[in-house]
């Protein structure tokens, strides 16, 4: 039984309007919704599970259709919270500010290429491949560091691995 008149059965939006457009009474809405639950199909209860669930929903429902529950067209006026780039890791630039953070990675890739190869800024290790380099914090991020184009190094993986926080 999944055809549109299935789904209309477990349709709140429809079952609220049948209530307000014929400005049902408590009592007749609460005879209404008993015989919905009731039905022998029992595709309410299979779908709501617990007769509280169906009645709190379809409560917001009706109060949509009276003006009373705020519509999810309505503009919210919240304001976010502004993010500093430089106070967040690189790694977490990508999801903030992809374009930033890939500017800023190609920006510190570029600075330390030397005739075609990456060169690490710590042991001076020289390579065309830049999977074996990781962009690093010069003053780390713990000790006040900021994600700054002059606070950035490219360092190959043993060095990063070797410096740790000791900067």
């Amino acid at each position: 039984m999944h055809t549109a008149k299935a789904r209309s059965k477990v349709d709140l939006s429809l079952i609220a309007k049948e209530i307000v457009s014929k400005d049902m009474r408590r009592s007749e809405q609460i005879a209404y919704t008993d015989a919905l639950w009731n039905d022998e199909s029992g595709m309410l209860r299979v779908y709501y599970g617990l007769k509280h669930f169906f009645l709190r929903q379809l409560e917001i429902e009706i109060d949509k259709l009276t003006g009373q529950f705020p519509h999810a067209n309505e503009t919210i006026n919240t304001i976010g919270e502004e993010i500093n780039l430089e106070d967040l890791p690189l790694y977490k630039w990508k999801q903030e500010n992809p374009e930033k953070y890939n500017k800023m990675k190609a920006l510190i890739f570029n600075r330390a290429m030397r005739n075609g190869k990456y060169i690490c800024a710590r042991c001076g290790k020289s390579s065309p491949h830049k999977g074996l380099f990781q962009i690093d914090h010069i003053f780390p991020m713990s000790k006040g560091g900021k994600t700054t184009e002059d606070n950035l190094q490219l360092l190959c993986r043993s060095c990063n691995m070797k410096k740790g926080d000791k900067a």
